[in-house]
């Protein structure tokens, strides 16, 4: 998704040989596997009272 999905894209988006394809990178094994194996670690470190990638302190 882009953030401003609703408002037209920029001039970019008219020429031919230009895909914009957001979240792509996320498709191969080996991401998905990264991204799961961050989920296990902020789970762990949540509950063990040291919570990791905070958001709001």
């Amino acid at each position: 998704m882009f953030s401003n999905s609703n408002r037209r894209l920029p001039k970019s988006s008219v020429l031919l040989n230009v895909v914009l394809a957001p979240h792509a990178d996320t498709g191969t094994v080996e991401a998905r596997t990264g991204l799961a194996a961050e989920a296990v670690d902020n789970l762990i470190s949540f509950f063990d009272g040291n919570p990791i990638n905070v958001v709001n302190k």
